[in-house]
């Protein structure tokens, strides 16, 4: 794990899952005060679950604090961000981490044991915009020995 952690750093993001976004919103903005936030559907075609296509709806709000980006997550669709309110009845979900390349870091935990539990290639679109914010290549890994917590690796680039 160590190799894992070297290579990772510090995390860039807390993602949280719930069913009732905006008393979520609320809580956490007067929990921390953003110095950036913004809000996006997220709608992936491309997306995969334990590699099977598995296209997915999230309604999502980023808010960052001191280099940490808190993700909340309002589920639109059935899948693994569901299937955890459903388990668990929402909370913390993942750790992510933001990386210039994706496939090395995917090695990386891959060869550590962890699986990937869902991954997407997509272009993201803040709400109400007509263009694309960035692309991104991510996924969630999952292993045992860490319980229902996921760790997260993704890989933006900003368009335009």
């Amino acid at each position: 794990m160590n190799a894992i952690t070297a290579a990772l750093g510090k995390p860039d993001q807390l993602g949280y899952v719930f069913s009732d976004l905006e008393s979520a919103i609320e809580l956490f903005s007067g929990l921390y005060k953003f110095t950036e936030t913004r809000r996006f559907d997220f709608e992936a075609e491309q997306h995969w679950v334990r590699g099977k296509h598995f296209p997915i709806k999230l309604d999502i709000f980023h808010g960052v604090v001191d280099g940490t980006e808190y993700e909340l997550i309002k589920p639109l669709s059935d899948g693994p961000h569901q299937w955890f309110l459903d388990k668990f009845g929402g909370g913390l979900q993942h750790i992510g981490y933001n990386v210039h390349s994706y496939q090395p870091y995917a090695d990386l935990l891959e060869s550590a044991g962890f699986n990937v539990l869902m991954n997407v290639r997509c272009q993201v679109f803040a709400q109400g915009m007509a263009t694309p914010d960035h692309d991104l290549i991510a996924a969630y890994f999952e292993q045992q020995k860490f319980g229902n917590l996921l760790i997260e690796i993704a890989a933006r680039t900003p368009c335009g």
